[in-house]
């Protein structure tokens, strides 16, 4: 049963692991950066993280990827449009719901990749690749 709000839904809102998500400005469960579902929307609708893995040879040992390319370049793009231009808040980031959710994962699930994910897929990737 939904309660009556005084505030408007944020609607579009892709489901995260089969879950309906809701956003809105009630000041019920708070996220700093829930701004991160609407670039989630634009993410999908673009397929860009997904395009952008496909350029890049991924050279990674199948059995030990915990992160598929697109997920760590869809963190990357997300955490840079929030204003974390530098990578060093993956580690804290990676543990934020909203942005768990953007990268299709419900708050509970493990954390996103680390900073140094972030930094050995950079420094391994080059113009050339």
């Amino acid at each position: 049963m939904r309660h009556a709000r005084d505030t408007p839904l944020l609607p579009g809102l892709s489901p995260v692991s089969g879950k309906a998500v809701e956003a809105c400005f009630d000041g019920g469960s708070l996220l700093s950066d829930a701004g991160v579902l609407a670039l989630r929307e634009i993410d999908i609708r673009l397929n860009m993280a997904v395009r952008l893995a496909a350029c890049i040879a991924d050279t990674r040992q199948p059995d030990r990827v915990r992160h598929s390319l697109a997920d760590i370049i869809r963190f990357r793009l997300l955490t840079i449009t929030c204003g974390y231009e530098d990578g060093i808040d993956a580690d804290s980031l990676g543990g934020d719901p909203a942005f768990k959710m953007a990268l299709g994962r419900l708050p509970s699930a493990t954390d996103l990749c680390s900073q140094s994910t972030i930094c050995k897929r950079s420094i391994r990737c080059t113009f050339f690749e």
